[in-house]
Order: structure tokens, then sequence, then C-alpha cells
């Protein structure tokens, strides 16, 4: 027999035929998506029997956190949900505390350790392959939870389901921003074929997988050197959502699209920089940059920001390493700097073409695009 420590079980359902067998369908945070048939003589919290007015399938819960014990035919012998710590309710999460505390008077707060487990959740009208995408845990933000299996002795609970929206998963800084130099087909550890996507975000080299539950091995296959992406990661470290937002492989028209919007894109020539400018709460420097689609100043857009020295401030995610050059004739994508971006005022002949995706404003990867 085989026990599992947690799982959070999505829905039920029966198998076809005429001996149809109540089926349940689990997450696991480290192997995903299982499909089990139950047993009609499992256990069930405990109780080997539903009562009278009662079937196996209807004392299933479903959208719980629970262990389960297999059989050695596969099967579902036992079901036992863990024990729900307060309600489910949005609370604020404390980094410094470790703690996620009432958001409203009268929730239950609660804390957490290294050993507590997290289930990503999508909502309902979501697709199961947002499941166990990794939000970003910032001081302050509001989360909605629901924890289990409080520890008496430690006060830490052992699981928390957190359940998030598209929004939470797909942009912001929940996702990362980076930029592609290879993608391979390769085995993952179950021998199953998948995709293994290489490239920079965030100043460094990064190597993932897309997971097998994923929707995304389309996009993947179709990914190649110089494609600017958008992805998330699950806990296992692998990438459960990509989106492509620009191929400069192969861009050539210059553009500025969603400008004054959280999804900011330039393809533009820089007109005018200027560096390490004090910022106005004098708590960083930044580096300002005017893009132009035209190459014309009369079409200069506003300033976009790179901030590039934080000082008195906790946002250290603000500091900016995203800097990439990209020569398309070398066909090679290296590490770049401030430094090597010109600008029309500097060199009106050959100013700097450059890829920034951006967040009202504030840059999060620029590429020089380089022929």
């Amino acid at each position: 027999n085989d026990v599992s420590e947690y799982v959070y079980i999505i829905r039920k359902g029966k198998s076809a035929g005429i001996s149809a067998k109540p089926q349940i369908k689990i997450y696991d945070n480290l192997s995903g998506f299982h499909t089990y048939a139950v047993n009609e003589k499992a256990e069930i919290n405990g109780k080997r029997s539903p009562d009278a007015n009662q079937t196996t399938y209807e004392a299933i819960e479903t959208g719980i956190v629970a262990s389960l014990e297999i059989g050695s035919d596969g099967e579902v012998k036992a079901i036992t949900a863990a024990t729900k710590y307060g309600e489910q309710a949005k609370r604020t999460y404390c980094k410094y505390a470790s703690a996620f505390n009432d958001d409203k008077e009268g929730t239950l707060p609660f804390k957490f350790d290294a050993d507590t487990i997290f289930f990503v959740v999508p909502e309902d009208d979501m697709s199961d392959d947002d499941y166990g995408g990794v939000p970003e845990y910032k001081d302050g933000k509001t989360f909605n939870t629901q924890a289990y299996d409080c520890d008496p002795d430690t006060d830490f609970v052992k699981a928390v389901v957190l359940t998030v929206d598209g929004e939470d998963l797909s942009s912001g800084d929940n996702a990362k921003i980076g930029i592609v130099t290879k993608v391979s087909q390769v085995l993952d550890k179950d021998g199953q074929s998948t995709y293994s996507i290489e490239g920079y975000s965030q100043g460094a080299e990064f190597r993932h997988m897309v997971w097998q539950g994923a929707s995304v091995t389309n996009v993947a296959s179709d990914l190649k050197k110089g494609d600017v992406i958008r992805f998330n990661k699950n806990y296992s470290g692998d990438i459960v959502r990509v989106e492509l937002l620009e191929s400069l492989s192969t861009k050539n028209t210059l553009i500025n699209t969603g400008v004054n919007t959280t999804d900011e894109r330039f393809y533009s020539a820089v007109m005018e920089m200027r560096k390490a400018v004090i910022s106005n709460e004098a708590k960083y420097l930044r580096h300002a940059l005017w893009l132009s689609p035209t190459m014309d100043f009369a079409d200069m857009t506003d300033p976009v920001y790179i901030y590039a020295d934080i000082r008195n401030t906790e946002n250290i995610n603000a500091q900016f390493n995203d800097y990439y050059m990209y020569d398309r004739t070398a066909k090679t994508i290296t590490h770049a700097s401030i430094d090597d971006v010109v600008s029309h005022r500097q060199n009106a002949q050959s100013p700097s073409i450059v890829y920034i995706q951006s967040n009202a404003g504030i840059a999060q990867i620029l590429v020089i695009v380089k022929d």
C-alpha cells in the first residue's frame, strides 16, 4: 500500500460501464495530476461504510486537502480529509512572522514553516493547467487562503490552499520574463517526452522543463532563440504557463504598443537617454529612455525608467538586471549593460534598436537588437 502525505482533491466522477466505480482526480505538488478509482469499501475519514443514506461516492468531499491510501491494485483504499483550521478567507501575508494575518475582524490567522505544503489552486473558471503556479509572496499582499492541520505543539499549519485568479498567475510580479537561447526536446523524470527551455531571466541563465500536465507544449515546441517569453513555474521548477511576447529573430517593424498600461511593448529606436537620474523620493537612481518607432523626435514616448541603484527602500526586486545583447548576424545572446545603449542624440546614424517589455513605464527586460 502507498500512503500519500497530502494531495488536493479536485473533483470526483464515475467510470464508464455497468459496474461504474467512483473516481477522484487529485493534484500532487510533486507529480501533478492523477485519476484514481475508489474502492466501494474504501474508508472515508475512518469509516469503512458510509451511513445507510450515503454511498461511498457521495461521502467523498472535493476541493479539500486529504491523504490517500492506495492499494496494490491501484485503487484508493482510504481517504482521510485534513482538518480545516479557520475558514476560507482573504488574509494578508506577513513575511517577517511567516504568517497569514486576518484581513477582517474575526478571521483566524495562521503561521507556517518550511515544512508546510502549499497548494496553488485556480478559481473555478480557470484551466487545470493553472494548478501549481508559484505566486510571489510579497509582504502585505492579500491571498484567498484555507489552512489545514494546525500542530498544537508548534502552532504551525501543515497545509495551505491558495485560491488564485488568472491575474495572480499570468502577469505582474508573479510571472517571469526572459529571452530564449535554446529549446530542446527531452525526456522528463518519468521518461515522457517534453521540452527544455533555456535562456536568460533576471540577469541569470535558466533551464526549465515544460511540465507534462501543462497545455503549453505546442507553444514550447515553436519557441526559438531570440523569443521573449513570460512564464510561470510550479513548485518543482517546471514551466506550467508560457506566453510568447515577441519573436526578435524575425522582428523588423518598429512598434510601440500598450503604452501607459501594465503590458507595454516597445521595439523602437532610443532617441534620448539620461543615466542615473535621482528619483523624487531620493531612494534610488534610475535611467530614463525616450523611444520612437519612427526615429522622429516628435513621436517620442514618455520616458521608460530602469531602476539602477536601490537605496533606503525594501523594494529590492525593482533592481534591474535584465540587459541583453542579441546579435542576429552572429546569432548570439549575451549580457549587456546600460553603457551598451546608444541614443539618437549620441549617434544619429546608428542609434540602438531595443525591445523593452515594461509595466506602466517601468522596464522589465531590455534587449538590444543588433544586425
